[in-house]
Protein backbone atom coordinates (compact mmCIF):
# COMPACT_ATOMS: atom_id res chain seq x y z
CA UNK A 1 0.00 0.00 0.00
CA UNK A 2 2.80 2.39 0.87
CA UNK A 3 4.58 1.72 -2.46
CA UNK A 4 1.35 2.28 -4.38
CA UNK A 5 0.74 5.56 -2.57
CA UNK A 6 4.28 6.69 -3.39
CA UNK A 7 3.74 5.85 -7.04
CA UNK A 8 0.43 7.70 -7.12
CA UNK A 9 2.04 10.74 -5.50
CA UNK A 10 4.85 10.92 -8.04
CA UNK A 11 2.48 10.43 -10.98
CA UNK A 12 0.13 13.07 -9.61
CA UNK A 13 3.00 15.53 -9.20
CA UNK A 14 4.12 14.88 -12.75
CA UNK A 15 0.64 15.11 -14.25
CA UNK A 16 -0.43 18.28 -12.54
CA UNK A 17 2.97 19.98 -12.92
CA UNK A 18 2.77 21.05 -9.31
CA UNK A 19 5.25 23.38 -7.69
CA UNK A 20 7.87 23.14 -4.99
CA UNK A 21 5.87 20.92 -2.64
CA UNK A 22 5.82 18.10 -5.16
CA UNK A 23 9.40 18.78 -6.14
CA UNK A 24 10.40 17.91 -2.59
CA UNK A 25 8.34 14.72 -2.71
CA UNK A 26 9.90 13.66 -6.03
CA UNK A 27 13.37 14.34 -4.69
CA UNK A 28 12.67 12.13 -1.68
CA UNK A 29 11.07 9.22 -3.52
CA UNK A 30 12.72 9.45 -6.94
CA UNK A 31 15.29 6.74 -6.31
CA UNK A 32 12.87 4.28 -4.67
CA UNK A 33 10.30 5.03 -7.34
CA UNK A 34 12.72 4.40 -10.19
CA UNK A 35 13.79 1.11 -8.62
CA UNK A 36 10.16 0.07 -8.16
CA UNK A 37 9.40 1.09 -11.72
CA UNK A 38 12.18 -1.05 -13.14
CA UNK A 39 10.95 -3.99 -11.05
CA UNK A 40 7.38 -3.50 -12.26
CA UNK A 41 8.50 -3.39 -15.88
CA UNK A 42 10.70 -6.46 -15.58
CA UNK A 43 7.93 -8.46 -13.88
CA UNK A 44 5.25 -7.67 -16.47
CA UNK A 45 4.18 -10.23 -19.07
CA UNK A 46 2.36 -7.91 -21.50
CA UNK A 47 4.89 -6.47 -23.91
CA UNK A 48 2.34 -4.23 -25.58
CA UNK A 49 1.37 -2.62 -22.28
CA UNK A 50 4.97 -2.05 -21.29
CA UNK A 51 5.74 -0.61 -24.73
CA UNK A 52 2.79 1.78 -24.58
CA UNK A 53 3.36 2.84 -20.98
CA UNK A 54 7.13 3.12 -20.84
CA UNK A 55 7.50 6.54 -22.58
CA UNK A 56 5.50 8.27 -19.82
CA UNK A 57 7.84 6.93 -17.18
CA UNK A 58 10.86 7.79 -19.28
CA UNK A 59 9.70 11.40 -19.39
CA UNK A 60 9.08 11.31 -15.66
CA UNK A 61 12.64 10.10 -15.07
CA UNK A 62 13.87 12.92 -17.33
CA UNK A 63 12.05 15.41 -15.09
CA UNK A 64 13.62 13.93 -11.97
CA UNK A 65 17.11 13.94 -13.47
CA UNK A 66 16.71 17.51 -14.72
CA UNK A 67 17.16 18.49 -11.06
CA UNK A 68 20.63 16.87 -11.25
CA UNK A 69 20.39 14.56 -8.22
CA UNK A 70 23.67 13.35 -6.77
CA UNK A 71 22.58 9.70 -6.47
CA UNK A 72 24.04 7.57 -9.31
CA UNK A 73 21.24 5.00 -8.89
CA UNK A 74 18.70 7.44 -10.33
CA UNK A 75 20.76 7.87 -13.49
CA UNK A 76 21.31 4.12 -13.74
CA UNK A 77 17.58 3.42 -13.51
CA UNK A 78 16.81 5.91 -16.29
CA UNK A 79 19.65 4.55 -18.40
CA UNK A 80 18.32 1.00 -18.04
CA UNK A 81 14.80 2.07 -18.98
CA UNK A 82 15.85 4.04 -22.06
CA UNK A 83 18.25 1.32 -23.18
CA UNK A 84 15.70 -1.48 -22.81
CA UNK A 85 13.02 0.51 -24.61
CA UNK A 86 15.32 1.40 -27.51
CA UNK A 87 16.57 -2.16 -27.83
CA UNK A 88 13.27 -4.03 -27.53
CA UNK A 89 10.48 -1.78 -28.80
CA UNK A 90 11.85 0.79 -31.25
CA UNK A 91 11.95 -0.30 -34.89
CA UNK A 92 13.01 3.04 -36.39
CA UNK A 93 16.80 2.96 -36.45
CA UNK A 94 17.34 6.71 -36.18
CA UNK A 95 15.03 6.94 -33.18
CA UNK A 96 16.64 3.94 -31.50
CA UNK A 97 20.04 5.57 -31.90
CA UNK A 98 18.82 8.81 -30.30
CA UNK A 99 17.30 6.99 -27.34
CA UNK A 100 20.41 4.87 -26.86
CA UNK A 101 22.51 8.05 -26.82
CA UNK A 102 20.39 9.39 -23.98
CA UNK A 103 20.64 6.05 -22.15
CA UNK A 104 24.42 6.08 -22.42
CA UNK A 105 24.65 9.72 -21.34
CA UNK A 106 22.65 8.89 -18.21
CA UNK A 107 24.76 5.81 -17.53
CA UNK A 108 28.00 7.78 -17.87
CA UNK A 109 26.73 10.48 -15.53
CA UNK A 110 25.88 7.87 -12.91
CA UNK A 111 29.28 6.22 -13.31
CA UNK A 112 31.08 9.56 -12.97
CA UNK A 113 29.24 10.26 -9.72
CA UNK A 114 30.24 6.84 -8.40
CA UNK A 115 33.76 6.37 -9.81
CA UNK A 116 35.42 9.72 -10.44
CA UNK A 117 38.36 8.13 -12.25
CA UNK A 118 35.99 6.86 -14.96
CA UNK A 119 34.30 10.14 -15.83
CA UNK A 120 33.73 10.45 -19.59
CA UNK A 121 34.70 6.80 -19.90
CA UNK A 122 34.10 6.71 -23.65
CA UNK A 123 36.72 9.43 -24.24
CA UNK A 124 39.42 8.02 -21.96
CA UNK A 125 42.41 6.50 -23.71
CA UNK A 126 42.82 2.86 -22.77
CA UNK A 127 45.79 3.48 -20.48
CA UNK A 128 43.84 6.02 -18.41
CA UNK A 129 40.81 3.75 -18.51
CA UNK A 130 42.79 0.83 -17.07
CA UNK A 131 44.22 3.10 -14.38
CA UNK A 132 40.73 4.35 -13.53
CA UNK A 133 39.38 0.81 -13.27
CA UNK A 134 41.80 0.08 -10.43
CA UNK A 135 39.73 2.26 -8.09
CA UNK A 136 36.51 0.27 -8.65
CA UNK A 137 35.14 -1.27 -5.45
CA UNK A 138 32.37 -3.77 -4.78
CA UNK A 139 30.06 -0.89 -3.86
CA UNK A 140 30.56 0.51 -7.39
CA UNK A 141 29.41 -2.63 -9.21
CA UNK A 142 25.83 -1.51 -9.82
CA UNK A 143 26.82 1.59 -11.78
CA UNK A 144 29.73 -0.16 -13.49
CA UNK A 145 27.46 -3.01 -14.60
CA UNK A 146 24.73 -0.65 -15.77
CA UNK A 147 27.19 1.41 -17.80
CA UNK A 148 28.65 -1.71 -19.40
CA UNK A 149 25.25 -3.17 -20.33
CA UNK A 150 23.84 0.11 -21.62
CA UNK A 151 27.05 0.72 -23.57
CA UNK A 152 26.83 -2.78 -25.04
CA UNK A 153 23.28 -2.00 -26.18
CA UNK A 154 24.54 1.25 -27.68
CA UNK A 155 27.19 -0.67 -29.64
CA UNK A 156 24.71 -3.35 -30.73
CA UNK A 157 22.59 -0.69 -32.42
CA UNK A 158 25.73 0.46 -34.27
CA UNK A 159 27.14 -2.98 -35.08
CA UNK A 160 28.15 -1.91 -38.61
CA UNK A 161 30.21 1.01 -37.30
CA UNK A 162 33.80 -0.03 -36.58
CA UNK A 163 34.25 3.08 -34.44
CA UNK A 164 31.48 1.82 -32.17
CA UNK A 165 32.80 -1.75 -32.22
CA UNK A 166 36.13 -0.42 -30.92
CA UNK A 167 34.40 0.34 -27.60
CA UNK A 168 33.94 -3.39 -26.94
CA UNK A 169 37.39 -3.64 -25.35
CA UNK A 170 36.38 -1.25 -22.55
CA UNK A 171 32.93 -2.82 -22.17
CA UNK A 172 34.48 -6.28 -21.88
CA UNK A 173 37.01 -5.05 -19.31
CA UNK A 174 34.21 -3.51 -17.24
CA UNK A 175 32.17 -6.70 -17.30
CA UNK A 176 35.24 -8.77 -16.46
CA UNK A 177 35.80 -6.49 -13.46
CA UNK A 178 32.25 -7.11 -12.28
CA UNK A 179 32.74 -10.87 -12.55
CA UNK A 180 36.16 -10.69 -10.90
CA UNK A 181 34.67 -8.97 -7.85
CA UNK A 182 31.38 -10.90 -7.80
CA UNK A 183 31.14 -13.90 -10.21
CA UNK A 184 27.42 -14.39 -9.48
CA UNK A 185 26.49 -10.71 -9.81
CA UNK A 186 22.78 -10.19 -10.61
CA UNK A 187 22.19 -13.96 -10.54
CA UNK A 188 24.65 -14.46 -13.38
CA UNK A 189 23.53 -11.65 -15.69
CA UNK A 190 27.11 -10.37 -15.90
CA UNK A 191 28.13 -13.85 -17.03
CA UNK A 192 25.36 -13.76 -19.65
CA UNK A 193 26.66 -10.47 -21.03
CA UNK A 194 30.21 -11.83 -21.09
CA UNK A 195 28.95 -14.75 -23.16
CA UNK A 196 27.49 -12.31 -25.66
CA UNK A 197 30.66 -10.20 -25.73
CA UNK A 198 32.88 -13.24 -26.29
CA UNK A 199 30.70 -14.40 -29.17
CA UNK A 200 30.44 -10.98 -30.82
CA UNK A 201 34.14 -10.87 -31.59
CA UNK A 202 35.38 -13.24 -34.32
CA UNK A 203 37.88 -15.87 -33.06
CA UNK A 204 40.56 -14.34 -35.31
CA UNK A 205 40.16 -11.06 -33.41
CA UNK A 206 40.26 -12.63 -29.96
CA UNK A 207 36.72 -13.95 -29.51
CA UNK A 208 36.33 -17.34 -27.87
CA UNK A 209 33.13 -19.35 -28.44
CA UNK A 210 34.04 -21.95 -25.82
CA UNK A 211 34.49 -19.19 -23.23
CA UNK A 212 31.17 -17.77 -24.39
CA UNK A 213 29.53 -21.15 -23.81
CA UNK A 214 31.08 -21.36 -20.34
CA UNK A 215 29.71 -17.94 -19.40
CA UNK A 216 26.23 -18.81 -20.70
CA UNK A 217 26.24 -22.07 -18.73
CA UNK A 218 27.41 -20.23 -15.61
CA UNK A 219 24.60 -17.69 -16.06
CA UNK A 220 22.00 -20.42 -16.45
CA UNK A 221 23.19 -22.15 -13.28
CA UNK A 222 23.39 -18.92 -11.28
CA UNK A 223 19.82 -17.95 -12.19
CA UNK A 224 18.59 -21.46 -11.35
CA UNK A 225 17.28 -21.64 -14.90
CA UNK A 226 14.88 -18.72 -14.35
CA UNK A 227 16.53 -16.52 -16.98
CA UNK A 228 15.27 -18.10 -20.21
CA UNK A 229 17.17 -15.61 -22.34
CA UNK A 230 20.42 -17.38 -21.43
CA UNK A 231 19.37 -20.50 -23.33
CA UNK A 232 18.24 -18.42 -26.31
CA UNK A 233 21.60 -16.65 -26.42
CA UNK A 234 23.44 -19.96 -26.06
CA UNK A 235 21.46 -21.32 -29.01
CA UNK A 236 21.90 -18.22 -31.18
CA UNK A 237 25.43 -17.17 -30.28
CA UNK A 238 27.04 -20.58 -29.76
CA UNK A 239 25.03 -23.48 -31.23
CA UNK A 240 24.44 -21.65 -34.52
CA UNK A 241 28.06 -20.54 -34.76
CA UNK A 242 29.26 -24.10 -34.05
CA UNK A 243 26.61 -25.56 -36.37
CA UNK A 244 25.12 -27.78 -33.66
CA UNK A 245 21.45 -28.06 -34.63
CA UNK A 246 20.52 -30.66 -32.03
CA UNK A 247 21.78 -28.46 -29.19
CA UNK A 248 20.20 -25.40 -30.81
CA UNK A 249 16.74 -26.97 -31.12
CA UNK A 250 16.81 -28.62 -27.70
CA UNK A 251 17.62 -25.33 -25.97
CA UNK A 252 14.89 -23.44 -27.80
CA UNK A 253 12.25 -26.11 -27.17
CA UNK A 254 13.13 -26.00 -23.46
CA UNK A 255 12.57 -22.24 -23.50
CA UNK A 256 9.20 -22.54 -25.20
CA UNK A 257 8.02 -25.20 -22.72
CA UNK A 258 9.01 -23.17 -19.67
CA UNK A 259 6.77 -20.89 -17.59
CA UNK A 260 8.00 -17.36 -18.31
CA UNK A 261 6.77 -15.98 -14.98
CA UNK A 262 9.70 -15.56 -12.60
CA UNK A 263 10.48 -12.69 -10.25
CA UNK A 264 12.67 -10.15 -12.05
CA UNK A 265 12.70 -12.11 -15.30
CA UNK A 266 9.14 -12.21 -16.65
CA UNK A 267 9.43 -9.51 -19.31
CA UNK A 268 12.82 -10.81 -20.41
CA UNK A 269 11.42 -14.35 -20.57
CA UNK A 270 8.45 -13.30 -22.71
CA UNK A 271 10.88 -11.66 -25.14
CA UNK A 272 13.07 -14.77 -24.95
CA UNK A 273 10.17 -17.03 -25.92
CA UNK A 274 9.33 -14.82 -28.89
CA UNK A 275 12.94 -14.97 -30.05
CA UNK A 276 13.11 -18.74 -29.42
CA UNK A 277 10.07 -19.25 -31.64
CA UNK A 278 11.66 -17.21 -34.45
CA UNK A 279 14.95 -19.09 -34.22
CA UNK A 280 13.28 -22.50 -34.13
CA UNK A 281 11.14 -21.68 -37.16
CA UNK A 282 14.29 -20.89 -39.17
CA UNK A 283 16.38 -23.76 -37.80
CA UNK A 284 16.17 -26.12 -40.79
CA UNK A 285 16.77 -23.26 -43.20
CA UNK A 286 19.86 -22.18 -41.27
CA UNK A 287 21.44 -25.59 -40.70
CA UNK A 288 20.61 -27.21 -44.06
Amino acid sequence: MKANKTLQTVLLCSTLLAGSGCSIVVKRVGNSFSGSLNAAVMNHDDLELVRDGAPSYMLLMDSILARKPSDPAAYSSAANLYSAYAGVFVQDQARALRLSDRAFDYAQTGLCLDVKTLCNVDDLNFEDFEAGMKSVKKSDLATLYTTATVWAGWVQLRKDDWGAIAHLAKITAMMEKVIEIDPAYEDGKAQMYMGVLESLVPPAAGGDLEKAKMHFENADEMSDGKNLFVKVLLAENYARMMFEQELHDTLLKDVLKADPHAEGYTLMNVVAQQRAKELLETSDEYFN
